[in-house]
């Protein structure tokens, strides 16, 4: 009788264990996905910068950048161009990629935020 009642707490332990494992983990999912919005919302702003201060340059990535990532510092098409936001840390930063929406003629920048494996982005839509 024992040996079954100690089986069940047993299982009752495990499960509660393996629930509280879930629950950190999401925790931790969550906590990542915040600060890849945050260095998607930096390339935001920083395309939003240059649009309003005429230093982005549409007519360059038009040509072979279309739906490709770009190279903001020198405006030419660079698929593996990383804007890092804190330089010590490798995987915190942003991509941005380029596109244009042929109907309506806005360019399109989506700001691609990445933290460790996870990231966000944010869509940006404007006519000049």
């Amino acid at each position: 009788m024992s040996v079954i009642i100690l089986s069940s707490i047993l299982i009752v332990a495990l499960g509660v264990s393996e629930i509280l494992n879930k629950s950190l983990k999401t925790s931790g999912i969550s906590s990542r996905s915040g600060i890849a919005y945050l260095a998607a919302e930096t390339g935001a702003e920083r395309l939003l910068y240059m649009a309003k201060n005429n230093l982005l340059v549409e007519s360059d990535f038009e040509a072979g950048c279309l739906n490709g990532y770009i190279d903001l510092d020198a405006s030419v098409c660079d698929t593996d161009k990383k804007h890092y936001i804190d330089p010590t840390n490798t995987n915190y930063y942003y991509k941005v990629k380029y596109s244009k929406d042929l109907t309506t003629g806005f360019h399109v920048f989506t700001s691609v935020g990445f933290f460790y494996n996870t990231r966000r982005s944010i869509e940006i839509k404007y006519a000049k």
